[in-house]
């Protein structure tokens, strides 16, 4: 494997994502201002129609109208970009650790670059529709302004349904990732974190030669740090809940040497689970008696208890990790604690071996927890000065809350929520424009048949159900387009996503009603309006 592959293989399912994200946000935008130039340019076609008229040819009325468009659209890019010098600072804390280099992200020549190739093709792109419609339309500038042809509203139709359609792909994104996060933070994940302080001690080689001077200093150490006011439980360990373990290694039960089974493997000082929260599920945890002259011993998680000897109560059973055991190979099984995943978006946890630092000393640097009766960092001078107590050079590195150690655990599916949440935003925004701008036009054009129908016995809802039903209808095929495209997209999620399935009813429900409700409130408007028409004065007008 390559080092860049090493280095960006976890992140990139993330940034295909994000990517696609914007990509779509990109297309919604640019169909709809594709749209309303379209609608734009229908009230300019008697200014076309004067230009050719005084000799201006197709290609010099396309010219203009693509001018017009590519100004537009440099004018958003101009603004897009300034807006994302003002926000790009705020990625690093959403993100966390959880994207490689985040913090290296800034706005550089190559990004302007890019913002400003994009902008140029998608408006040329997409400002070409309008305007070879229009510049193409063959009306006199005697014509009316109201008349219109079918297929031009069919255009329009199809690009509000489009809207709608790419709105909906990440509003069930955004659902499915934001009930992922929910999920995450709302299961049992077998530690308690809350008044739990953590740190990193790390003892010098030159001052700590042995292993047995090293599970001393710890030893002395965690006893110093429970006689601290305040401090409930103190202990060490190779790692911390979610934040990795030591090695992967092969062992066999006892009596069963054709069985090999694979587990992780931590090392641990007596006070570990208790200051952790990690409750025992049967037997003991480690005690000072557990020390380098004592009989090996281990504590497994409920995973290896179930995988190795299934209902039985492993206590008592032996294993080993070489592969022809003598009597001083064998480690005997005191405890099982409850099981904690390697990270919280695991579908369950692996199975685990704790051993005793005082027994197998297999790294120099322990990482210690200790749990408090109220906020864990009102005890942090006391333990500087534990620690100095025994050896004034060795500090106290990376303090942090359990809390916060467990928090960084959630900061990529944190990340893509909040960034997928918030495109899905945008578009549904768009959207709603876009079906606002069209309804608005199209009332605007049915004014006078608006009137005559009042005038003949029309009420006021009469005019409105009928505004709303056109909306209806688009918004219905729109929503039915983008539920099938999103089932197909939500299947690239499917790796991200925690105990919620691709194609979970109840996020199709709430988006659908979701988008329901927004373009309703977006119809109602120039439905209401259309309803205020004076008959009287209308007809007097036209």
């Amino acid at each position: 494997m390559s080092l860049h592959e090493e280095i960006v293989r976890d992140a990139r399912p993330t940034l295909l994502v994000l990517f696609g994200a914007v990509a779509l946000v990109l297309l919604i935008a640019c169909v709809n201002v594709a749209n309303l130039l379209l609608v734009r340019g229908a009230s300019r076609q008697q200014e076309l129609a004067l230009r050719s008229a005084l000799g201006a040819g197709r290609r010099r009325l396309v010219a203009q109208l693509l001018t017009e468009s590519v100004l537009l659209a440099i004018a958003g890019g101009m603004l897009g970009v300034a807006i994302a010098v003002l926000t790009v600072r705020w990625l690093p804390v959403m993100g966390g650790d959880g994207i490689p280099r985040l913090d290296t992200v800034a706005i550089d020549g190559s990004i302007v670059l890019f913002a400003f190739l994009t902008t140029l093709l998608t408006s040329v792109a997409f400002g070409a529709v309008p305007a070879l419609r229009l510049s193409g339309a063959r009306m006199s500038f005697s014509q009316s302004r109201s008349s219109e042809s079918r297929d031009q509203r069919r255009v329009r139709g199809a690009f509000v349904v489009a809207e709608l359609s790419l709105a909906i792909i990440l509003l069930v994104g955004a659902g499915l990732l934001s009930r992922t996060l929910i999920n995450l933070q709302t299961t049992d994940p077998g530690f308690q974190p809350e008044s739990v302080l953590t740190a990193k001690v790390s003892p010098p080689k030159s001052r700590y030669p042995e292993g047995d001077d090293t599970a001393r200093l710890f030893e002395r150490l965690v006893e110093r740090f429970q006689t601290v006011p305040g401090v409930v439980a103190a202990g060490a360990g190779s790692n911390l809940p979610w934040t990795g373990y030591d090695e992967n290694f092969g062992f066999e039960p006892e009596g069963r040497p054709e069985d090999r089974f694979g587990a992780r493997f931590h090392f641990a000082t007596p006070g570990y689970f208790r200051a952790l929260g990690m409750p025992l599920v049967h037997g003991r945890a480690f005690e000072r008696s557990d020390d380098a002259n004592a009989p090996r011993r281990v504590v497994v998680n409920a995973r290896l208890a179930n995988e190795v000897w299934g209902d039985e109560n492993p206590v008592g059973s032996r294993l080993s990790y070489t592969s022809e055991p003598t009597d001083e190979d064998w480690w005997t099984v005191i405890g099982v604690v409850s099981d904690v995943k390697d990270d919280p978006s695991d579908e369950r946890a692996k199975a685990a071996i704790y051993m005793p630092f005082s027994q197998n000393q297999w790294t120099r640097e322990l990482l210690v927890a200790v749990r408090t009766h109220s906020d864990p960092e009102a005890v942090l001078a006391s333990l500087r000065m534990e620690l100095a107590a025994l050896d004034k050079d060795l500090p106290l590195a990376e303090v942090a809350t359990l809390e916060d150690v467990s928090d960084r655990a959630f900061a990529e599916p944190r990340f893509l929520s909040w960034l997928t949440t918030t495109f899905a935003a945008v578009a549904l925004g768009l959207a709603v424009i876009g079906l606002y701008g069209v309804i608005s036009y199209t009332v605007s054009l049915e004014t006078r048949a608006i009137a005559i129908r009042m005038a003949v016995g029309a009420r006021a809802r009469d005019v409105i159900g009928g505004v709303l039903s056109r909306s209806l209808r688009l918004v219905t095929t729109g929503v039915f387009i983008g539920i099938v495209g999103a089932l197909v997209a939500a299947r690239a999620l499917e790796s991200m996503l925690y105990d919620v399935a691709p194609y979970d009813p109840m996020t199709l429900v709430v988006v659908t009603l979701v988008l329901g409700a927004t373009t309703l409130l977006a119809s109602l408007g120039p439905a209401r309006r259309a309803s205020r028409v004076d008959p009287m004065q209308t007809l007097r007008s036209e």
